[in-house]
């Protein structure tokens, strides 16, 4: 094998890892923002049901004449 064959070789090796690395920090990234997504999505739920449960108990009250 030549030298340029073994550089070029390290190269990609090195490359490689780097994009390896790179993964492993995107992965984790995407696993937060899918935990922060699940608890925007709850606590909209809760907000949601507050307003519903508010417009059902709070509109009879307003009478149009």
């Amino acid at each position: 094998m030549s030298d340029s064959t073994l550089k070029e070789l390290w190269q990609q090796v090195a490359e490689k890892k780097s994009c390896e690395a790179k993964q492993k920090e995107l992965t984790a990234q995407r696993d937060t923002l899918a935990d922060c997504l699940k608890k925007l999505e709850k606590s909209k739920l809760a907000e949601q049901a507050d307003v519903d449960r508010l417009e059902d108990t709070a509109l009879p009250h307003f009478s149009i004449k």
